[in-house]
């Protein structure tokens, strides 16, 4: 009894590892074929790919990538509560600015961001605080 226990985890751990090796090569992008199979997968007309020079398109996407990044470090009110500034820079990068006043320290806030246009990669990030 024990050995078929035995036998039966190891073959379902084998069929994990191997289900998930086909899985991984299946999307490797390092591989030379990736573009053919994306296309194989997409041709069906039931997926989109997406356009990677127009990841963030707007403003709109641009503000919500910087709530959803500052989220783990300020609280709702002040993500939500404050003022926000969006521009395109030289038609490749957002910068996105938060202005909210502190609290505690009676302090206006500003939180910088930049935002790559092509692919939605936050460059940078910097809170200043004002008098």
């Amino acid at each position: 009894m024990k050995f078929i226990c035995s036998l039966f985890v190891v073959s379902s751990v084998l069929i994990l590892v191997s289900c998930s090796s086909i899985e991984a090569r299946k999307y490797d992008r390092s591989d030379p074929n990736f573009k053919e199979l994306l296309e194989k997968v997409c041709k069906d007309g039931e997926h989109n790919i997406l356009n990677i020079e127009d990841a963030v398109p707007n403003k709109e996407t641009a503000v919500k990538i910087t709530k959803a990044v500052l989220i783990p470090y300020y609280s709702e009110e002040e993500i939500n509560g404050g003022v926000y500034n969006c521009d395109l820079v030289e038609d490749s990068v957002w910068y996105v600015s938060l202005t909210y006043e502190d609290i505690l320290s009676e302090q206006e806030v500003v939180v910088y961001s930049l935002i790559q246009k092509k692919d939605g990669k936050v460059l940078f990030i910097e809170e200043v605080m004002r008098k």
